[in-house]
């Protein structure tokens, strides 16, 4: 958020110190980027004239040894000229005259187009080592501060601010203090907003945790959401705490300080469907959130779990049968290790399989009186 940032701008600047020695470093680095000029693709472009010229070096001999044969003294060019003008005078040869005109003149033009490529090259100036040293002074740069024209940039922005900061630094002090000033007071209205807000929906919280809490046999519980203002932060400015009384004339104290471990669970279980029903969430997961409970209290945890699938994909993780009865679908999960591995698998099971696995969850083996006490309570929740 701005103020938050405006805050840290101005911790910053009432920390630093420099010296004078400081600021002709950055200047000399200012002066250095600027006085490179570097485009932002101009190395690429400088590689492609690199590429380019030296392919004219290595290859310009064989072009200066062509027109070398072409034009010195008794060249290929004065032999063909030789040769139309004896033509034109020998009876004998007479038929050929135009044919040796011909070739002169194609040569000629051949001539002019490789003096014209020699020349186009030349004029260009396609100077290698200036090129290279343009080069190399870009990859300098580019190594120096960052490897990239984009971080070059990013550097001479950090480099200007600093260099600002330092010969203006009470106009950024008072800028940043007017910026503080400003951001704070659009800051408190978005807080003062979000706080009614939170407050608003406190009362329905409370009631849907209490309701849950009905359910699974939290009937002297009570519960309420505490709301103390603090200083601002990035989630606004409630101390926000949940407080609870799980037997009647207790006290309201904190969560963690109230609730047995039994009573945590079933505690835990309510915030969580309210929550993540308030959440837009389809799928609820609860890993072991029946640990400390047993009895009656697991039969209403499973009860509630099996509501909450009529409207949600619920998947529990549990130990206790009396939970995992109600779910449609079971799976069971086995862990082996050996000297060198550990493999952990998971098998679907139909219902006599499921069944079995309750009845050995029960009483630690899968006796006849066991699975029967399973079957009839399967049958009474699944019908």
């Amino acid at each position: 958020m701005k103020y938050s940032n405006v805050l840290h701008e101005l911790e910053t600047l009432k920390n630093e110190e420099f010296s004078d020695a400081e600021l002709e470093f950055l200047t000399t680095q200012l002066d250095e980027i600027e006085n490179a000029n570097i485009q932002e693709d101009e190395l690429d472009a400088l590689n492609d004239q690199i590429h380019e010229a030296t392919s004219w070096y290595k290859n310009s001999e064989d072009l200066s040894s062509c027109l070398y044969e072409i034009d010195k003294e008794n060249g290929a060019l004065d032999s063909l000229y030789t040769l139309y003008k004896q033509a034109s005078k020998s009876p004998i040869l007479n038929d050929y005259e135009e044919s040796f005109k011909n070739l002169y003149y194609s040569l000629q033009s051949v001539d002019e187009e490789l003096k014209h490529m020699r020349d186009t090259h030349s004029n260009d100036s396609l100077d290698l080592d200036s090129l290279q040293s343009r080069q190399y002074l870009i990859k300098k740069l580019y190594r120096k501060y960052g490897g990239s024209y984009t971080s070059l940039m990013e550097s001479k922005k950090s480099i200007t601010d600093k260099i600002d900061r330092i010969i203006h630094r009470q106009d950024v002090f008072d800028k940043l203090e007017k910026e503080k000033e400003e951001s704070f007071t659009a800051y408190m209205k978005l807080a003062k907003a979000l706080s009614l807000k939170r407050k608003a929906c406190f009362k329905e919280l409370e009631s849907k945790v209490m309701e849950h809490c009905k359910d699974l046999m939290l009937e002297n519980a009570r519960f309420m959401i505490s709301c103390m203002e603090k200083k601002p932060s990035s989630n606004g400015i409630d101390d926000i705490e949940f407080l609870v009384s799980m037997n009647l004339g207790q006290d309201f104290s904190s969560l963690s300080a109230s609730a047995s471990g039994g009573e945590l669970s079933r505690l835990m279980l309510a915030l969580k469907v309210v929550f993540q029903a308030s959440n837009g969430i389809e799928t609820i997961i609860f890993d072991e959130i029946d640990t400390g409970v047993s009895g009656k209290v697991a039969l209403a945890m499973g009860a509630k779990m099996k509501a909450l699938s009529k409207n949600y994909q619920v998947l529990c993780i549990t130990h206790l049968a009396s939970v995992a009865v109600y779910a449609n679908t079971h799976y069971l999960v086995n862990k082996k290790a050996s000297a060198s591995e550990t493999i952990t698998s998971v098998q679907e099971l139909d219902q006599d399989k499921t069944i079995q696995e309750l009845a050995v969850m029960t009483s630690g083996e899968a006796s006849q009186k066991a699975k029967e006490s399973m079957q009839d309570l399967w049958v009474k929740i699944h019908g």
